[in-house]
């Protein structure tokens, strides 16, 4: 709870919201190093730069072992805090309409518009065929897409594994955890926060070590994972595997 300029109390978190807007900073800035020789497999590049930058490299390195985290990170908080309002089936619905629709029209229509430009001839029949091409050659996600898709994912999987604690203590026979329990008679139900609350591992032992195992299996999946060679894109979210550890 924080006080506002003109000394009006709100529960607003300016903190996030700073940490938010250096996020979107450093988002715009990592992706204006790729025509310089910050993506050397790019297909943007700039005519003045030939060849991969270093410090671009080592930039874009150090930028990829957490900003993408931290923004999981935060959306993670906003799905808990969701949850604690809402019964998941709701969310879960709320969720396929902010964030499926939009990775789907992104997917079937942007992409293909963004290709066209490039395209040597604008003449309808050959966008035509690049687009059914195109279309043709989809296994999932494409671009940038694959971060609300699979902020989608996980948002979906948190909320079954709420409904799946709630059900389950629904049939414990305790009967004192009976007594406190209601069933959802909608989807504004409002679910106990308890019901949410994840008590394994403990939270310290998370904050603690949780960057060991995450940063052990990045490694594993980039050198032993057959197909994977230095974490290729996952088709169906167009997803570096490498990279899901830190995520979740």
């Amino acid at each position: 709870m924080t006080g506002t300029s003109n000394n009006i109390i709100t529960f607003r978190r300016h903190d996030l919201d700073n940490l938010k807007t250096f996020l979107a900073g450093l988002v715009v800035l990592h992706h204006t190093t790729i025509p310089y020789g910050g993506s050397p497999e790019s297909y943007l590049r700039s005519v003045v730069v030939h060849g991969p930058s270093p410090a671009l490299l080592a930039f874009k390195s150090v930028n990829q072992s957490f900003f993408m985290g931290t923004y999981f990170w935060i959306s993670g908080r906003m799905t808990a805090h969701s949850l604690a309002k809402l019964a998941p089936e709701s969310l879960i619905g709320r969720k396929l309409l902010h964030l499926g629709i939009p990775t789907a029209f992104y997917t079937l229509f942007i992409i293909p518009a963004v290709r066209a430009v490039a395209l040597p001839s604008w003449d309808l029949a050959t966008i035509r065929q690049d687009v059914l091409q195109y279309w043709g050659s989809l296994g999932g996600v494409t671009g940038n897409a694959w971060y609300t898709a699979t902020l989608l994912v996980l948002d979906v999987l948190a909320a079954i594994i709420v409904m799946a604690r709630h059900s389950s203590r629904n049939l414990s026979s305790d009967v004192k955890s009976r007594d406190r329990k209601t069933t959802a008679a909608s989807s504004n139900t409002r679910y106990s926060s308890d019901n949410r609350r994840l008590t394994f591992p403990p939270a310290p032992l998370v904050e603690k070590w949780a960057w060991l195992p995450v940063a052990l299996v990045s490694f594993l999946i980039r050198t032993r994972l057959p197909g994977f060679p230095g974490g290729r894109a996952w088709t169906p979210l167009n997803l570096h595997l490498s990279f899901l550890p830190q995520y979740v």
